[in-house]
């Protein structure tokens, strides 16, 4: 299990990767050793996206454990479409290695190269960056990184005051009985914090038309009307109503919030 990224072994409960029957089984049982950590996760027909059915992760050691896995301790991380767990068509599993806690090391260049660099040489209007979910357990980082990114696009563009709207993360995942830390609402602050730092930048808030069980909500509409709405308003010079009342340290300064 030792390496520098993240892997992952398949294994078919048939070679053609038809499934099979595992209702009369209650759960798994095997024997790992190494460093890092892992997961279990099924494969099954009814999810058609990586939200498969997974374990938690734990932890492995140098000497063999034995580890024992119950199907009724399987759950979604909620990226996807929720399904329901279906023993009796399984195709398969895999194990998730990586090795560190966490999400493993990227580097914050890692896609620039690919994905913003080609785009340089052509005029761009503005941006507009829908994006945190996997920053939410650094958000104190993200008050640095999103501004420097916002920067280095501006700069790599020659266009210093390039209008950058930002879609603050939704509201996802369980919803606490008690008050308590949220990492996303860290992120989400943090995404407010960088832009009040930044001219020529807005944040639309997208709080109350999230899903709480699906990271790629369905309410697409609505996110799309309240960037138009500050893009036609700040960028565009129209007369319109696109933002509720934010407090500011510099009262010049084009940066509000969408909602």
């Amino acid at each position: 299990m030792d390496g520098p990224d993240e892997a992952r072994v398949t294994a078919k409960f048939h070679w053609d990767g038809s499934p099979v029957d595992l209702s009369a089984y209650s759960g798994i049982r095997f024997w790992v050793r190494g460093a890092g950590q892992f997961r279990l996760r099924t494969l099954q027909p009814t999810i058609n996206d990586w939200d498969d059915y997974s374990a938690s992760y734990q932890h492995a050691d140098p000497e063999w454990k034995q580890i024992t896995v119950l199907f009724r301790d399987l759950h979604q991380d909620g990226w996807g479409v929720v399904e329901d767990l279906t023993p009796s068509s399984m195709k398969g599993l895999a194990l998730e290695i990586t090795p560190v806690s966490g999400y493993p090391h990227r580097p914050a260049t890692g896609l620039y190269q690919a994905m913003i660099a080609p785009l340089v040489p052509y005029p761009v209007r503005g941006a507009i960056w829908y994006q945190g979910e996997s920053n939410t357990l650094k958000a104190q980082d993200y008050r640095a990184l999103l501004p420097n990114m916002i920067q280095s696009w501006r700069t790599a563009s020659n266009h210093p005051d390039m209008p950058f709207l930002v879609v603050q993360l939704p509201n996802h995942g369980d919803v606490p009985e008690q008050p308590g830390d949220s990492a996303w609402a860290e992120l989400r602050e943090a995404q407010l914090l960088a832009l009040q730092k930044v001219p020529h930048t807005g944040l639309a808030v997208t709080i109350d038309i999230g899903d709480p069980k699906d990271i790629h909500p369905h309410r697409k509409g609505e996110v799309g009307e309240r960037l138009a709405l500050w893009a036609l308003a700040t960028t565009y010079d129209q007369k319109l109503v696109y933002s509720g009342p934010v407090e500011h340290t510099t009262p010049t300064r084009k940066s509000l919030t969408a909602s």
